[in-house]
């Protein structure tokens, strides 16, 4: 069996865990952390230009979900997913606890009609932009591990960006799926 990178652990983690198949994180000489809490979050238009409004190719507001994560108490990560707002609107009516423990590849298949079928992962180290900092009560220029998730439809289409921001941290992270 394959496995899985951190990029992938965060992903399923924030976006794409259901109840049923939230992954374990964490590695002997840590000790375990179980289900990572999603403490806030939002729901919201945005006009903000970056890479996923280039890589969606909409010339219109997205719609951007975040959410930070307390990881086991130890340290705050976020993520965000952008989607179009106008072809994905209904979403905006949404709470953001509406989605906890939701799937949202699944809310966009079932919903929508619209499948991921592909994505294509980045990594990088990056110097977090100071709102980002300011969100995870980190300091000005920060260094930390910044994942681009790029999610296709059919025929390639562009569907979804998704970044996920680790900030520095000296846990090593497992990932095993989960066994009941």
């Amino acid at each position: 069996m394959k496995k899985l990178s951190l990029l992938i652990i965060l992903l399923l983690v924030l976006f794409y865990s259901n109840a049923q198949d939230t992954p374990l994180i964490g590695g002997q000489a840590f000790g375990e952390i179980k289900n990572p809490l999603a403490w806030e979050g939002s729901i919201k238009k945005t006009s903000e230009d970056g890479d996923w409004s280039h890589f969606l190719g909409v010339d219109r507001p997205l719609l951007c979900i975040e959410r930070e994560i307390d990881v086991n108490g130890e340290f705050m990560c976020l993520g965000r997913i952008y989607l179009d707002a106008e072809r994905f609107s209904e979403i905006l009516n949404l709470e953001i606890s509406d989605l906890d423990n939701t799937n949202i590849r699944a809310l966009l298949r079932q919903n929508y009609d619209v499948p991921t079928v592909r994505i294509t992962e980045q990594v990088g180290a990056e110097i977090f932009a100071l709102n980002i900092c300011d969100l995870l009560k980190l300091k000005k220029h920060t260094t930390g591990l910044v994942c681009h998730i790029l999610g296709y439809e059919f025929r390639g289409a562009p569907i979804s960006y998704q970044v996920v921001y680790l900030p520095p941290h000296a846990r090593r992270l497992e990932i095993r799926p989960r066994t009941n």
